[in-house]
């Protein structure tokens, strides 16, 4: 026989508990859902020097980002820029 699954006063009570059972125990009160995977973005490769990577990756670790997080930053700052300049 299924399990209810019980209501927690906090996160950490839920962490805990999940720690300790299975989702199998509660099948009963389990329902399928459709969830539907949305991506608002897709991926670009871009071939860069390795000497250009280099820079890029020495930049961004000094910003504390990632190199794709600096090259994105970099790209959509000149795409408004020139939306601006073209408008």
């Amino acid at each position: 026989m299924s399990k209810k699954i019980p209501h927690f006063k906090s996160e950490e009570e839920e962490v805990r508990f999940w720690d300790e059972h299975s989702l199998d125990e509660f099948e009963n009160e389990l329902e399928e859902v459709n969830v539907e995977c949305v991506r608002d973005n897709d991926v670009l490769p871009v071939r860069l020097d390795r000497s250009d990577i280099q820079h890029l990756r020495n930049l961004a670790r000094k910003k504390g980002l990632t190199q794709g997080t600096l090259a994105r930053m970099w790209i959509k700052e000149r795409l408004v820029q020139e939306k601006i300049q073209n408008n």
